[in-house]
């Protein structure tokens, strides 16, 4: 049991360690690099009115309240010919398979109908995963209502938090900034920090837990032939002395003599 609590701990303790990875996602034209640009503190992506202006992936590694995070903007989904535009969406696609972690922004004008079926697809990708949804242009005329009318269209959205910004210079300030922290922290990367398991964080410790959880498995079916399942438990022993990086001294003296030139 302390293996598999240990093993099915291992995703949250690699992000308290690497940092976790958001990807800013939503349809073209919401605010998606804006609100980028908003989180990281630098103009780092390009602004523009005009749809499709993010091509590519950008990432950048921001601290909220202790914990490394990087952000990953992405280009708007939505139908285009422009085959440029259309890599990005289909890369965007693509890391959107791999990710657990994501914001979704949308604004008052970019409620298009005719977006709303890639929309949907993109939906039915997170809606098991953590999103939250950031709200954004607050500025524009009836931008209240418009929000009302994402969340009356589509009441899929209802499923997850939302909190409600406008990226226009004059209207940020520290306070929101600590506010918006806030509300990522506390919905995408809260965690119970004081779970005893919380240890491993590489690949090839996971396997080697993972391998003792399978000789002990074994061990347990054969616990009525002694021989067999001290064989298993020996392997088991073994996975775990190569976890905590404790090795063989028989193995150690042959890959001395096999490997250095030693006098008598």
């Amino acid at each position: 049991h302390e293996v598999d609590s240990t093993c099915d701990s291992f995703e949250t303790t690699r992000n308290l360690i690497h940092g976790s990875n958001i990807m800013i996602i939503g349809p073209v034209n919401a605010g998606k690099s804006s609100f980028f640009n908003f989180l990281v503190q630098e103009e780092k992506m390009i602004v523009s009115g005009m749809e499709g202006t993010t091509l590519d992936q950008s990432e950048h590694s921001i601290e909220i309240f202790g914990h490394k995070v990087n952000i990953i903007d992405s280009a708007g989904i939505r139908i285009t010919k422009k085959s440029v535009e259309k890599q990005g969406i289909k890369k965007t696609w693509s890391t959107i398979q791999n990710l657990n972690k994501f914001i979704l922004v949308l604004s008052p004008d970019s409620f298009q109908k005719k977006y709303f079926g890639q929309f949907k697809e993109l939906l039915e990708k997170i809606k098991f995963k953590n999103t939250i949804i950031i709200f954004n242009k607050l500025d524009l005329k009836d931008s209240k209502e418009k929000f009302q009318c994402w969340e009356r269209e589509i009441p899929e959205l209802k499923n997850f938090k939302s909190f409600t910004i406008s990226c226009r210079k004059e209207y940020l300030n520290n306070n929101i900034l600590k506010k918006t922290h806030n509300f990522i922290y506390k919905h995408l990367l809260a965690v119970d920090t004081n779970n005893d398991h919380y240890y491993f964080s590489e690949i090839r410790q996971l396997d080697c837990l993972k391998n003792v959880n399978i000789e002990l498995n074994k061990a347990l079916v054969n616990i009525r032939t002694l021989e067999i399942c001290a064989k298993y438990l020996r392997d088991a022993l073994a996975n775990l002395d190569v976890l905590y990086g404790r090795h063989d001294d028989e193995k150690k003296l042959g890959i001395i003599f096999s490997n250095f030139c030693i006098g008598k």
